[in-house]
């Protein structure tokens, strides 16, 4: 039995063995566990069965349902992770069971969630009582990881991760001084990371193009400019690029939404060792415009591809099989649009349960209710090859926001003089007559010394008569 390991006197954890162990309970942990709730109920069914899940079972805590209800996998830590595994169709969630000690010959995937299980409990809930030594419990969560692995056959290798974790967290990390460093590695150090500051942001990710430190620096000055009044930019400025518009019916929108999920944010390898994000939205996002063709219209515009969700609602709501044929003519006549809708199967078509439109079988399609190797292979090559065309628009999207900005700005500033001068000229009116400056007031002549200087005047004339 597994508990046979800590039968000797363990020797005492350094400080960086029990980083490296929480880091691996709360990081490591849930991620290969959301990827088996992936990989057995399929992403797009994910929110969907997580619903299902949180009103038949009762053992959820408040929180638990809260984010079980919304869905998103991402946000859901390892001890939800453990009981939404224990309650797909396979795994026996009996209680007595579960708790019952795990045999070393076990490695079914429940043996590997009690391994897990124990794992958390030696490292967060119980770190004093503990009587596991570093090394029994890294084999502990070792063995979990690797035959979740084997089982799942995943094409990340999750079992790896753990050694880069501990090399990282583990292996002390020595830093040059800066008069070891050549000049050279300086510039290079300060130029990735001046790319690295852009690429982060999804935003302005199109920008990862040039490579010049100069460059960089007039897009930051631009880009602060374009955040400064973005808030007053026209409708249009503001709506955002994307690589896919999914198209789907209203019923299905938690299960669309996840699939949307599922590819927004996949890194892609481009040439020359480059990298970038795929960006996605619905057909219907919120601020594209004002109606749904509005709508529609601006997001097929701003996407390179249309995604088509079909399901069963899908085929049969008259809205979106109208829009589906729209686009599907649209993709033929355009030059820029050609050949740019698919269509995405929900469920076998052996099955039966939809009817594909006419014109729409014709395309060639994926199946998301299989994403596997050959399906994610599928979508990176489908979306590599034209990650630069939504790049293209970014930039000249981005040129224009830049100009709008330079506008704002000079309309502010020339507002700006016409009130300072009305506020000068107002000054002045209002300002006391002894207190203006000698060249306004023009001191007035006496009496008397107007009527001498008449008479005198009138005494040289007569003189020179």
């Amino acid at each position: 039995m597994i508990h046979k390991m800590a039968e000797a006197q363990s020797p005492p954890k350094t400080d960086e063995e029990k980083q490296c162990l929480e880091h691996i309970a709360e990081s490591n942990c849930a991620d290969i566990l959301r990827q088996v709730i992936y990989c057995k109920v399929g992403r797009p069914q994910c929110s969907l069965f997580c619903r299902e899940v949180s009103e038949r079972c009762k053992t959820f805590t408040p929180n638990q349902r809260v984010l079980l209800s919304s869905g998103n996998i991402c946000n859901f830590d390892v001890a939800l992770c453990i009981k939404v595994v224990r309650q797909i169709n396979g795994i026996n969630p009996n209680e007595e069971r579960w708790k019952s000690k795990v045999a070393d010959n076990n490695h079914t995937l429940f043996g590997s969630l009690q391994r897990i299980a124990l794992f958390r409990k030696e490292v967060i809930h119980c770190p004093e009582e503990g009587e596991f030594s570093f090394h029994e419990l890294f084999r502990l969560i070792s063995t979990a990881f690797q035959d979740i692995q084997r089982e799942m056959k995943f094409e990340r290798d999750f079992h790896a991760d753990l050694d880069v974790t501990c090399n990282e967290l583990l292996t002390p990390v020595y830093k040059r001084l800066s008069s070891q460093v050549e000049p050279d590695a300086i510039k290079e150090e300060d130029e990735h990371r001046g790319k690295n500051d852009i690429d982060e942001e999804m935003d302005y990710s199109c920008l990862h193009r040039y490579s010049s430190g100069e460059l960089r620096a007039i897009d930051k000055a631009r880009i602060s400019l374009i955040e400064k009044y973005k808030h007053r930019f026209r409708l249009e400025l503001n709506a955002p690029q994307a690589d896919v518009m999914v198209v789907y019916s209203e019923n299905d929108r938690d299960a669309a939404e996840g699939f949307r999920q599922s590819i927004d944010g996949r890194v892609l390898s481009l040439v020359n060792r480059k990298q970038a994000k795929v960006k996605t939205m619905l057909y219907d996002k919120e601020g594209l415009g004002e109606t749904k063709l509005n709508a529609l219209e601006a997001a097929y515009s701003n996407s390179t591809y249309a995604f088509l969700y079909l399901t069963k609602s899908f085929v049969e709501n008259d809205y979106t099989a109208l829009v589906a044929q729209s686009l599907l003519m649209e993709s033929i006549n355009s030059k820029d649009k050609k050949w740019r809708v698919v269509p995405f199967h929900t469920s076998p078509l052996k099955n039966g349960q939809y009817k594909v439109p006419l014109g729409i079988n014709t395309l060639k399609s994926l199946n998301a209710w299989n994403q596997d190797r050959f399906y994610w292979g599928m979508m990176d090559d489908l979306l590599s090859g034209t990650i630069h065309e939504r790049e293209d628009r970014e930039i000249k999207m981005f040129d224009r926001k830049y100009e709008e900005a330079l506008s704002i700005q000079n309309e502010d500033k020339k507002h700006e003089d016409s009130i300072g001068k009305l506020e000068k000229l107002s000054l002045n009116r209002t300002q006391p007559q002894q207190d203006r400056p000698r060249s306004v007031v023009q001191p007035m002549p006496k009496p008397d010394d107007s009527v001498s200087a008449s008479c005198d005047s009138c005494h040289v004339t007569d003189e020179e008569d």
